[in-house]
Order: structure tokens, then sequence, then C-alpha cells
């Protein structure tokens, strides 16, 4: 039973959420049954915990209904009801939680009973509220479209002979709607295209551009920064469109939505990240990148729920390696490891500060922080013993290097967690750097070649500087 879909599904609920079920269940509107609600009142002091014995299926059965006899049969089929419901519930709280489209719902319904007070009364407020409205994106577009369709409606039941605007205003507003949702779908399209390799059908994108070049569309500033994007990822000269959209987002950041802003950001950081690897000049995108990872961090853009991503972290702490920045990230880490959820917390920090240490070139201090890590994530794992692995060569610990080098390599082959890129991505480095430690003159410029040319790899930097240490002792 702990299995089930139903408690996989009840298990997400916060304490909130239990409560509010249990009164959707209770509402005879919502639920007619009257045996759900015993079973949920069994199993919701179970939902923190999930204890097996509690939840056997007799134990459970014989709690909720006392006076009847075990039923599988029964119980499946209530169980499978309850699920149903729970859904349903999943779906009346989001749509009620989306107040404005539940306004349009009743303000059609008001225009189809020809109440017009009412329907006066609410459309005044929901104009207010729209025209109110700091932040616009695709769904502010399609909620003015849709208020402007109910509009056109009411006028047609006036049956009245004269101009209205309403139509228009349905128009423009689902054109905007439309294309903002396009240009966004596209961009998503495309970058994913570049991470995975595979292409998507976007027949439509040339005719797309055609449209908005010189078109009104482009004064809608998020229409405007989605079109840079879009040509930021296809163009042959992309940096004027990146310039574009770093000044575009900067000026019109509050008009934004949150959505809007993340992906914005994330499109942006992307591009820096892809010109980070393959241009030779990498210092003003690193600097860039740097600067958006901060700009998403301050404006908590990137701290949702208040949590920083571990990803994030490691990402920014990186970024400032490079550019030479130690004490800027020891800043950094401390600063913002509060901001990590409490699970990941320990192992960011001192994973980072390991790092930290090796970049000084205080290898003992490293290792020690390197000890502090648990290997709960397989992530930190990897990442430790691709670290030490290093540390181990600066110190020349020449048997200590090898010994982990072939203990690191049969554990990725025998790990069944790793997905197949995690699991090359590291076997392609301890490939490459055990080629490299065999000291083969005759064979250092196609190792060369090949870790220039291997891919997924880490470290590829590392290992170059690694190949032309060992070819000048040679």
């Amino acid at each position: 039973m702990k299995n089930s879909k139903l408690i996989s599904l009840l298990e997400t609920f916060d304490a909130g959420e239990q409560q509010s079920f249990r009164q959707f269940i209770a509402s005879p509107y919502f639920n007619t049954r009257d045996e759900l609600l015993p079973l949920y009142d069994c199993l919701q002091p179970l939902l923190d915990n999930l204890p097996e014995e509690a939840l056997e299926k007799e134990r459970v059965f014989s709690a909720a209904y006392p006076g009847e006899n075990y039923d599988e049969k029964q119980l499946a089929y209530r169980m499978n009801y309850l699920l149903k419901l729970a859904e349903r519930f999943l779906g009346v709280q989001r749509r009620e939680a989306a107040d404005e489209l539940a306004q349009l719902d009743t303000l059609e319904a008001l225009v189809n009973r020809r109440l017009d007070k009412h329907y006066y009364f609410i459309r005044r407020e929901m104009d207010r509220e729209l025209q109110g409205s700091a932040q616009v994106g695709a769904d502010h577009f399609w909620l003015q479209h849709r208020l402007a369709e109910i509009g056109n409606k009411h006028f047609a039941f006036q049956e009245e002979r004269r101009f209205d605007q309403h139509i228009q205003t349905a128009v423009d507003a689902l054109d905007s709607f439309y294309y903002a949702k396009k240009l966004t779908l596209y961009c998503e399209m495309l970058s994913r295209q570049q991470l995975f390799q595979q292409s998507y059908r976007l027949d439509e994108q040339e005719q797309l551009l055609q449209v908005l070049e010189g078109s009104d569309l482009l004064k809608i500033p998020l229409l405007h920064i989605y079109y840079h994007i879009l040509l930021m990822l296809t163009a042959a000269d992309p940096d004027p469109h990146f310039q574009q959209v770093r000044e575009l987002f900067d000026r019109h950041f509050d008009e934004l939505a949150t959505a809007d802003r993340e992906a914005i950001l994330t499109h942006a950081l992307n591009y820096c990240i892809r010109q980070i690897r393959i241009r030779t000049d990498k210092q003003f995108f690193m600097e860039e990148s740097l600067r958006l990872y901060m700009v998403g961090i301050d404006r908590k853009i990137f701290l949702p729920q208040g949590h920083l991503s571990p990803w994030h972290f490691k990402n920014v702490v990186k970024l400032a390696f490079n550019l030479r920045k130690f004490d800027w990230a020891e800043h950094f880490m401390h600063t913002y490891a509060p901001f990590l959820q409490e699970s990941f917390r320990e192992n960011a920090l001192y994973y980072n500060l390991a790092d930290l240490f090796y970049q000084r070139h205080d290898y003992d201090q490293a290792m020690q922080y390197l000890l502090y890590v648990e290997f709960t994530d397989i992530h930190y794992q990897l990442s430790s013993k691709t670290l030490l692995l290093k540390i181990y060569y600066e110190l020349d610990e020449e048997e200590a290097l090898l010994s982990l080098l072939a203990s690191f390599t049969i554990s990725l082959k025998r790990n069944k967690l790793l997905s197949a890129d995690v699991r090359k991505t590291y076997e392609n480095f301890c490939r490459l750097l055990n080629k490299i430690l065999r000291r083969n003159p005759r064979k250092m410029a196609a190792i060369k070649e090949e870790i220039l040319s291997t891919s997924p790899i880490t470290s590829r930097e590392w290992l170059l500087k690694v190949l032309a240490e060992e070819e000048s002792r040679l």
C-alpha cells in the first residue's frame, strides 16, 4: 500500500493541503461517497513517516471500517475513488489559486445570464487590476484577450448598431499572446537542440522573424527581448543580439513576469557558457556570466522559496576561480551557504572550500575539507575524487594517484546509478589522464588531439596543462 499511487500523491500534501483536502472530501458538493472520509482519516496521520506496518491493507481497512469484514476488492475501489478525488482537489485548488481565470468564468456566466449590473461591477474591477499590473507576461495578454472576447459577447447581446472596440482588442491581445508564446517556445526548442543534439521542426522561424521585424509587436518589451534571443541563437553574428538582450533585460526588468525573468536570464547565461567553451578569449564572457549569476541571486530570481541551488552556488564559485577572484569566492561561499537547503549545505560548502584551497595551492587544507564531504550525493562523490586526483598529481604522489585512478575507473564501470553521459564524462577524464601518465613521447601529440576532440569530458583545461607539463619533462 505504501507504494500505491494514492499514498505517493497524498504524501506530497503539506499540512494545509491535508486539512483542505479533508474539507473537500467532507463536502457533499465534491464527494457523495461517505466511505472515503474514514479512509482518509485513517491515512492522514501516517503521511509524515509512512510506517510499513501501519500501512498494511488489513490494518488500514479494520481501522477505517471497524464494523466490516476485510474486503481487498472494496479497499481497492475506495482507494481508487479517493485517488480520483485527490486529483480533482489539485485541479480545483489550482483553478482557485488562479483568481483571474476564475473571475473570467464568473464574468462569462453573468453575460450568459444577462446580468448586466453584476457584469459591469466585476468587469470594472478586472480592468483596473489588468491596467495596474506592473509585470506583463504572455498570460497577461491571454487574460486581456479573454476579457475582450467576453466584452464582445456582452456587446453582441445588447443588439446595438454601433462601433465597439472589444473585438479589435481581442484580436490584438491574441496576437501578442500568440507571438509571445511562439517566441518563448522556439527559443526553448533551439536551446534544447544545442544541449541534446536533437532537432525540432522550426518551419516558421523565418516567417516569424519577418512578421516581427518593424512590427509594433516589438514595442512590447517581452517580445522585443525574445526576438533578440531568437536571433542570438540563430544569427551568423549573435553578439549584437546578446548585447540587446542584456540591455533590454536590465531596462525592463520590473515589467517582466517572474518566470520570464528566470527564462531570459537562463538563455543569456547559456549563451555565455557556450562562448566560454568555444572562444580563445573567454574573459568577457566569464565576467558576464558571473555578473548574470549575481543578478539572478541578488534579485532573488535564483532563490525560489529563499533557497539557492547547489549547482548555481558551485557555478558561481568556479567562475570566480577562473577569474582568479579567490577572496571574492571565499566571501561568496560564507555569505550564501546559509541560503542552500540544509540537506545540501555542508557538502556544497566543504567541497567548494576544498576546491578554493586547491586553487590557492594549499593542498593539505584542500584534502582536509574533502574529508568533510559526505558521499551521499553521487555528483559530490565524482567531483571529490576528481579533485583528489588533481591534488595527488600536484603533490607528486604517484602511487596514491595511480591507485585512486584505477579504483575510480573501476567504480565508474560498476556504478549502475550513473547516467550514460555522466559515466562517460568521468571515464574519458580517467582514460586520458592514464594515457598522459604513461609518458610515451611519441603519443603526446595524439593525446592532445584526443583531449581537444573528446566529449563529454570534465577538466579538459587541466588535462591539457598536465600534458604540457609532462611533455616538457620528457
